[in-house]
């Protein structure tokens, strides 16, 4: 009751701090498949899906990934075997649990302790931000480990609070093995994490299925080509990003990340054609996402159709006028028709913005000599200078596009 007392306070004073808070983010399908269930049908067999997926994790592992959204694990209804092996699992442990309390208490305790734990994340209740995730099986595994614990000790007929020869050394010995063969397993899964490229690569081998581990492994890719300098190389990050980008839209079209890095990646290799045609798509979807406007405007601008530049740059500035590259594009608009007062205008938006956005100091201070005022022309360059500097020294790189 103390305990239960405690949450009720906490939960109480929790609501009272955050209440009227606004919540700009709203969960979609992509990071939980429940937000598309029809009918209680679906949503009921796909909750008892989870939970077999988190059982089996438990027990078994094995091809761990750090993403499971949007299709790994899809909806399904009652025709599913799993999801009744699930329901028929948890419903005996409970069961078990709740007769056996006083003869097995401790038992009886583990599995209570890991049910209660993982029903919150398990979008038994309300759905949360996940389909699942490994992390959710952090607590929970404590109960896990306590009931395997004193199941083997059941079985070897050992007292684990005794020092009794021949079961302990026998009991000990299981423990050791199961140990020394998941620390391997551990080890072995540290060392794909060594970097975001690493780790992405193995959520998609793992987890083929999920429309976020191969835009992540697309964007990831799209990076590694702009920062190598090998020619072959680069091509080949570039075809990976373009290629994973594109499985992730064979399974949800409508991911933002996939269809902006796809957008992104078709500019870098020169493919205009490509790049208009998935902005425009990714616009039809999201049509107020400012990369996508701002970049539209950019590519526009490179082929000197300004009127068409002017009509994506401005609407990418009216979504999100806290948005500095939106600034800055309109910036360099004005300054390219010499629209002096523009440009300085929407140029010093943008440093006001954002004080490391480096092409704005340039166009500052062209746009003041280019109306005479030689000061403040003197000045925007001498900080643009600086800025540069600071900008080199700690290593951050420029680009024209987010």
């Amino acid at each position: 009751m103390p305990y239960i007392g405690a949450a009720l306070i906490f939960l109480f004073v929790r609501q009272q701090i955050l209440a009227g808070q606004v919540q700009n983010y709203h969960n979609t399908v992509l990071e939980n498949v429940l937000y598309g269930a029809g009918s209680f049908a679906e949503s009921s067999a796909t909750k008892m899906e989870i939970l077999f997926h988190y059982l089996r994790l438990s027990f078994f592992p094995w091809q761990l990934s750090w993403d499971y959204s949007y299709n790994e694990i899809p909806i399904v209804n009652w025709s599913s075997v799993s999801a009744w092996i699930s329901l028929l699992l948890y419903g005996a442990l409970l069961a078990y649990a709740v007769l056996q309390a006083r003869k097995k208490p401790v038992i009886s305790f583990a599995i209570l302790f890991y049910m209660i734990m993982l029903a919150p994340t398990a979008n038994l209740f309300f759905l949360n931000g996940s389909t699942v995730s490994e992390r959710f099986l952090f607590l929970p595994s404590l109960g896990f480990v306590i009931a395997l614990v004193y199941g083997l000790a059941a079985i070897l007929k050992t007292n684990v609070s005794a020092d009794s020869a021949f079961g302990l050394n026998k009991f000990t010995g299981i423990l050791l093995l199961v140990i020394l063969v998941f620390a391997g397993l551990t080890i072995s899964r540290s060392n794909e994490w060594k970097s975001n490229l690493s780790i992405f690569q193995s959520g998609v081998e793992n987890a083929p299925n999920s429309a976020r581990t191969n835009a992540a492994l697309g964007v990831e890719s799209r990076k590694a080509a702009e920062k190598e300098t090998d020619p072959r190389q680069r091509a080949t990050y570039f075809r990976d990003a373009i290629k994973y980008s594109k499985e992730s839209l064979d399974i949800l079209p409508s991911c933002k990340d996939a269809l902006y890095n796809l957008g992104v990646t078709y500019m870098e290799t020169g493919d205009s054609a490509n790049a208009v045609k998935t902005y425009h798509n990714l616009l039809y979807y999201y049509p107020d996402h400012r990369s996508a406007l701002t970049n539209l405007g950019a590519m526009f601008f490179s082929h000197n159709r300004f009127d068409s530049a002017y009509q994506y740059l401005k609407r990418s500035y009216d979504s999100d006028t806290t948005f500095a590259k939106s600034s800055q594009s309109l910036a360099i608009y004005y300054f390219k028709l010499a629209d002096y007062s523009q440009a300085i205008k929407f140029a010093g938006n943008a440093i006001r913005l954002d004080k490391s956005i480096l092409i704005s100091y340039d166009l500052l201070s062209q746009a003041y000599k280019a109306i005479g005022n030689e000061g403040e022309a003197d000045k925007y360059k001498m900080l643009y200078q600086q800025v540069y500097m600071e900008a080199s020294e700690s290593g951050n790189t420029f680009s024209d596009t987010e």
